[in-house]
């Protein structure tokens, strides 16, 4: 059996389908049909290269290759044939599992989309690297020069690229998507997330260069990366740009910073509207404190307090890359396809609290807890889905029940919710409740807690308190 999960992967888009024939495996790879007859050469040298690091990678495993180009392009676009004459051995490691193998075929793969990421040296950079190639994407690490980014492709491996740039020079973004074009048909996704910090000076000894600098990395960059990537994408691009609660709420000393996020927000919101008919999305996630090098080296010069900040959080606690990473991932994914122009705060509830003293007593182990970690797999979860037997609600139960949850389909319409839950499956519920009782909800939910014994939800006598209280509240109005 031949292992093709681990030696280095054909070029993005390609797809690949292997199969063998007296003895000789052939590997047959292909263009998407949107490939034109001119981008043959490009897509011929990349094969070409895909073979040359199989044989450095591999030399005991693979035998001498024909490569060659088709001399005509059919509909289907730019076909190629690679054929090894000897069976390669299997790799170290153990083969990942493969479907059923049927007429001699061993693996059909298509590659997922082309990921372009500035800043991917940083924090919260080496978080979306590690989440977007782990997840089955080509990426584009993208950095400046000694930052660590070439040392990032020993990790990464093919068909990943790392490239150095400084975003703040309109020349050396020019040359990086040359380089870019060199190796890839098309960009699927970018993600504006290189960013010089606050550097908490007195707006009265900032020096203006300084101020420029901020604009330069953080505005000027984003937006010249954003329009270099808009003429290579297709509909259904994504542009998603990192921005921060700094520029929607008022600090001092940083003006420079907050000004740059504050015009990097305000562009994500003309770009996605001018983009739109184009099928390309633009959004921005605005981080509050994240747990990165930038921030522990503010600690660091006694900038800032990291006990007092945490203090100021509900959560208690500053967020993991990881977490930023994971909200980049959703809005550039199809779960968020009619999301535009928004921007999505990930700050534990900085900005909603607004008033003296503390909103969260700090997390006990905080630093444990804010450190980056890999992405972890969710367990299947109750689902309370009020309203959930048509419309809306519907389409979020089927979704919950899509990915294992049990749901509990909660709606008025107590015949439609045991419709919905019965098409669904044995172990979801259907529960005909008004919301608008007290009476009703609270059987909901005594109801819950007798089918499913949770110790989420044996709060009762706390909220029924907190039920009589806004109540109360409401009928003074």
């Amino acid at each position: 059996m031949i292992d093709l999960q681990h030696p280095p992967f054909p070029p993005p888009g390609v797809c690949l389908v292997t199969m063998r024939i007296n003895g000789c495996l052939l590997i047959f790879i292909s263009a998407p049909p949107t490939c034109s007859s001119s981008k043959g050469p490009v897509l011929a040298e990349q094969l070409r290269e895909y073979k040359e690091i199989s044989s450095q990678r591999f030399p005991e495993r693979t035998a001498p290759a024909l490569l060659h180009l088709c001399r005509r392009v059919p509909k289907e676009g730019v076909g190629m044939r690679l054929c090894l004459k000897k069976k390669p051995t299997l790799h170290s490691r153990a083969p990942a599992a493969r479907p059923d193998t049927q007429g001699g075929v061993l693996m059909k793969q298509q590659l997922g989309r082309v990921v372009v990421i500035t800043g991917a040296a940083g924090g919260i950079g080496r978080a979306l690297v590690d989440l977007f190639a782990t997840g089955g994407d080509t990426v584009v690490a993208v950095d400046l020069p000694d930052s660590g980014v070439l040392e990032m492709a020993r990790h990464l491996g093919y068909p990943h690229l790392c490239l150095e740039c400084d975003v703040s020079r309109e020349e050396d973004i020019l040359s990086l998507y040359r380089r870019i074009e060199e190796r890839f048909l098309h960009i699927d996704v970018l993600v504006n997330n290189a960013a010089v910090g606050p550097d908490l000076v007195a707006t009265s000894n900032t020096h203006v260069e300084d101020f420029q600098l901020a604009l330069r990395v953080n505005l000027v960059g984003p937006n010249i990366m954003a329009r270099e990537t808009a003429r290579r994408m297709k509909p259904g691009g994504v542009i998603a740009n990192v921005a921060s609660v700094a520029g929607l709420l008022a600090n001092p000393h940083r003006n420079a910073y907050a000004a740059s996020k504050a015009g990097l927000i305000a562009i994500t919101k003309v770009l996605a509207c001018e983009w739109a008919q184009r099928g390309i999305r633009v959004c921005a996630v605005a981080p509050g404190y994240v747990r990165t090098p930038m921030i522990a080296e503010l600690e660091r010069a006694g900038k800032i307090r990291s006990a007092q900040v945490r203090s100021c959080i509900p959560m208690g606690r500053m967020a993991r890359p990881d977490e930023v990473a994971r909200a980049v991932r959703f809005m550039v994914s199809v779960q968020a396809a009619y999301i535009t122009g928004s921007t999505l705060v990930v700050d534990g509830g900085l900005m909603s609290f607004n008033q003296p003293g503390e909103a969260h007593p700090t997390v006990d182990n905080s630093r444990d807890a804010e450190p980056p970690r890999r992405v972890e797999g969710t367990h299947a979860r109750i689902a309370v889905v009020i309203g959930g037997a048509k419309g809306i609600g519907a389409a979020v139960v089927r979704r919950f029940a899509e990915r294992g949850d049990t749901v509990v389909i909660a709606d008025k319409n107590g015949e439609a919710a045991a419709d919905l839950a019965s098409s669904l499956g044995d172990k979801h519920l259907a529960i005909s409740a008004d919301v608008t009782r007290e009476s009703e909800v609270v059987a909901l939910f005594d109801e819950l807690r007798l089918t499913f014994s949770s110790t989420a939800l044996h709060q009762r006598a706390r909220l029924s308190r907190q039920s009589k209280t806004f109540r109360k509240f409401l009928n003074r109005g």
